[in-house]
């Protein structure tokens, strides 16, 4: 691979998640509000600190860094209900509790998502063809350490909407009243 690209794409990821080139009203909104909302904190925060320290993790600052952005997306998008699907979902559960939003985990048999409602997939927990049909539904889906290919199935399947992927995360936004938007971000 050209090291140049590599470069290239580096620093168009920081220029974006900072909200330069980001066009859209509706994703430079969530750009400020949720991926890079400066210097403040929300309530949330400590409840995610308190419930990872009790369960003595690891991986601190990449857990907390991930349930806290969970935190301020919920917060700014205010969906209707959110499904986790992975491991180690204490945190992310924290972080749901926190914006009061209503959670339903893979363990319990949830009502089917339906447009509004928020999709959190950690490592490769998910159906690709069923994540695909939801996104089309008009669910939000945000990957968090999946395999390339789900990556890709996820930022590809949107039609109408904002779509921003990193390098371990990706977040794919469907609103039938934009026209697609593809960034490149650093979360």
């Amino acid at each position: 691979m050209n090291p140049f690209s590599i470069i290239w794409s580096a620093y168009l990821r920081w220029r974006h998640s900072k909200g330069f080139g980001v066009h859209s009203p509706f994703a430079f909104a969530l750009v400020n509000d949720a991926v890079r909302p400066g210097i403040y904190g929300y309530y949330g925060y400590e409840l995610i600190n308190s419930v990872i320290l009790l369960n003595q993790e690891e991986s601190y600052p990449r857990i907390n860094k991930d349930a806290c952005l969970l935190l301020r997306l919920l917060v700014a998008l205010a969906p209707q209900r959110l499904y986790i699907g992975g491991d180690d979902l204490y945190a992310f559960r924290a972080a749901a509790i926190a914006a009061g939003i209503p959670l339903f985990l893979p363990s319990e048999t949830p009502p089917y998502p339906r447009k509004g409602d928020f999709l959190l997939i950690k490592g490769d927990t998910a159906d690709w063809a069923e994540t695909v049909t939801l996104l089309r539904k008009g669910v939000t889906v945000m990957t968090i350490d999946s395999p390339a290919g789900l990556k890709e199935c996820v930022e590809n399947a949107v039609e109408r909407g904002t779509v921003f992927s990193g390098t371990r995360i990706s977040l794919a936004v469907p609103r039938e009243e934009m026209a697609l938007v593809k960034y490149t971000m650093q979360f």
